[in-house]
């Protein structure tokens, strides 16, 4: 339960700081089971009135830094998700289960949303300790997209 309360501090603590736009949602952080946290570090699921952010127990390894960027990048999704109208909503998840391409194009803008609020450093040093293929691992930005991305918006 420590962990719940610590990546939850973290979510409200993003929020506060980085993505006040999310101030009035009901987000819930806690750590995922075994099976997700084999395929996973974080996974956000979405219900008409609230998000549910679930963490890997990986994440207890990594270093704080690495956990806000991963959670920052979670938060990308629930904002990029609370942008869209209620069958904008079931479209995007629609079509993130079904078409690489999709997830492609929301992973990358979540990985972009974390660059830009500042946690690149972070999301870097996750995604180079973290470079082994993994069924959707080529949907994400790498960690040299990551660095190489910083650079050019002025944030490495």
């Amino acid at each position: 339960m420590k962990y719940d309360e610590k990546y939850k501090g973290i979510v409200d603590e993003l929020i506060e700081k980085d993505f006040p736009e999310l101030k009035s949602l009901r987000i819930y952080v806690s750590e995922a089971n075994r099976r997700v946290s084999r395929k996973c570090s974080g996974v956000t699921y979405y219900f008409i009135w609230f998000s549910f952010v679930k963490v890997s127990r990986r994440l207890r390894r990594y270093t704080d830094s690495e956990v806000v960027s991963i959670l920052a990048h979670e938060m990308g999704h629930v904002l990029r998700f609370e942008s869209c109208n209620f069958f904008g909503k079931l479209w995007k998840g629609f079509m993130y289960f079904t078409s690489r391409k999709a997830r492609m194009v929301e992973e990358n803008a979540c990985d972009r949303i974390a660059i830009d609020k500042g946690y690149a450093k972070g999301l870097y040093k996750f995604k180079f300790r973290k470079r082994k293929r993994k069924k959707y691992s080529d949907c994400y930005l790498t960690a040299d997209g990551v660095r190489e991305y910083a650079k050019e918006i002025g944030k490495w």
